[in-house]
Parts: structure tokens; sequence; C-alpha cells
């Protein structure tokens, strides 16, 4: 008779049969697991920064960036950006041939936005070489910055901050 009792009274305040709790959990199971792939699937970088190492002269300046991470993988929208402004209107049109495969993003007298059309690779990796970008006139002493950022992450502007110069009027190579 305790038999009976216990048996209703399991039904009665679960309300759910062993049958539809099995099916349940059938169906269950694969959604828990899709929901666990997800974060690989859109695995980015853990603290993407970037740093630069440019010199500027009256005349023009060169260098390159260095993108670096602790952890992940870079995703296809994970491009390097240099901005190029000066307090004077003397970032013309530079040589395409001096850019080395840097593309003009945007482009004024006063700022210029310099992109690298790939992704870094690898957890250190140095943008190549922007072999020259010509002023059109003199840069006054501490008139140009140069500075950066990768799209797609947290890394906004170089881990040293800007870089400015020139820092005498001397003209470059």
């Amino acid at each position: 008779m305790t038999d009976d009792h216990d048996s209703a009274t399991a039904t009665q305040t679960s309300g759910i049969s062993r049958r539809a709790l099995l099916r349940t959990g059938a169906w269950a199971a694969p959604v828990i697991m899709v929901a666990a792939a997800a974060p690989a699937a859109s695995a980015s970088v853990t603290n993407p920064q970037l740093s630069g190492s440019f010199s500027i002269y009256s005349n023009g300046l060169q260098g390159n960036a260095f993108a670096q991470f602790e952890s992940g993988t870079w995703e296809p929208d994970n491009l390097v950006q240099i901005t190029i402004a000066s307090t004077a209107p003397v970032l013309g049109n530079p040589d395409q041939t001096q850019l080395n495969g840097w593309i003009i993003v945007t482009q004024s007298p006063t700022s210029v936005t310099l992109q690298y059309p790939s992704p870094p690779t690898g957890n250190f990796w140095t943008t190549p070489y922007l072999n020259w970008f010509a002023f059109d006139g003199a840069a006054p002493v501490g008139s140009v910055t140069v500075n950066g950022l990768i799209t797609g992450t947290t890394a906004n502007g170089f881990s040293g901050g800007p870089i400015t110069g020139p820092a005498q009027v001397l003209e470059g190579p």
C-alpha cells in the first residue's frame, strides 16, 4: 500500500513521466552541444596590441607597425591601420610604389589613413615597411603624429602612444 501511495505522489508532484523526461533529454543534448561549439567558432585574439616605429622628417616619414596578442587567432577583419596627422597641410599624394602594399583609406592635406590589406599572421607580426611617405612641404617641428589601430579589435592606438615629429628640421632619404 505504501508503494501505491509513493507512486501516486511522485506522479502528482512531477507531472512528467520518465519516458517524457528521456525524450526531452534526447532533444536538449544536441542544443547544449551546439551552444558550446559557438564560442570556439568565433574565437578572436586576447589582449591585442599595436606599436609603431616610425622616423618622421621634415620632408616625409617611413617605418612600420607591430601587431601582437596573448592568445587566439587573427580574424579576416583584423587589419592594421595607421593615421598620419599634421597641423600643417603637408600631406599630399604619396608615390604608390613607396607605400609597399599599404592602401590609402582616407586622405586630406592634414590627415591620411593607410591600411595594410591583409590581417596579421602569428602572435607577433611586423607590417611591411612603409618605405617613404613624402610630404608636399616642410613639416614644422612637432607637427606630425602617427598612430594606429587594428580593426575589429580593442587595439585602438599605439601601446606607447602616438609618435610625434619631426624632432628637428631634418630631411630624410
